[in-house]
């Protein structure tokens, strides 16, 4: 499967592809958006810049999740910000609601 082509002009530069494993009942940062995502239903997203995002694995299975990034991660002076999980201004509700 080809994840991502040069000449898909999805990224306006190219940083860094990541890949991280979650684990049923990790809950990665906030989101704006919900889609359900999986083994069977696999799906490029693109998260425009400046819009808040995360994810909860569904289920009982590890999920893998590669992303592309423009810049490469520098630890010394990250651009990412965070916003915790249970942050009560936004009272995003984290619970499982099967549809």
């Amino acid at each position: 499967m080809e994840i991502l082509r040069d000449d898909d002009e999805l990224l306006s530069r190219f940083g860094q592809a990541p890949m991280s494993k979650a684990y049923p009942g990790v809950i990665k940062v906030f989101h704006y958006h919900v889609f359900y995502m999986g083994e069977d239903n696999p799906f490029l997203l693109l998260i425009p810049k400046m819009v808040a995002h995360g994810y909860r694995v569904l289920g009982s299975e590890p999920a893998i999740i590669i992303y592309f990034t423009t810049m490469s991660y520098n630890r010394e002076n990250p651009d990412e910000k965070r916003i915790a999980w249970d942050d009560p201004a936004i009272g995003f509700d984290w619970t499982t609601k099967n549809r």
